[in-house]
C-alpha cells in the first residue's frame, strides 16, 4: 500500500535534515536503505512531486524520481 506524497514528502524533509537512515520502497519494487544526501527541486510543476532524491547506500549514491517512491520508512 502506498503512502500519500504529502506524508512522503515531510519524511523525506526531516530524513535530510536530521541525516537519519531511511528504508524507501519504489514502485518498480526496488528496496533502498540509506541516507537522504540531496533533494532537487523539479523543473516542471508540480515541483514538489517532480524532484530528484539522491540516496547514499552501501552500494553507493543513488538518484530516485520522488514520485517512484511508494513508500518510505525510518530504519
Amino acid at each position: 500500500m502506498a503512502q500519500r506524497t504529502t506524508e512522503i514528502i515531510s519524511i523525506l524533509e526531516d530524513a535530510l535534515l536530521t541525516k537519519r537512515p531511511v528504508q524507501i520502497h519504489t514502485i518498480d519494487k526496488r528496496k533502498l536503505h540509506g541516507v537522504i544526501d540531496a533533494i532537487t527541486p523539479g523543473q516542471v510543476k508540480p515541483y514538489a512531486d517532480r524532484s530528484t532524491v539522491t540516496i547514499t547506500t552501501a552500494k553507493g549514491e543513488t538518484r530516485v524520481q520522488e514520485y517512484a517512491i511508494a513508500k518510505i520508512a525510518w530504519a
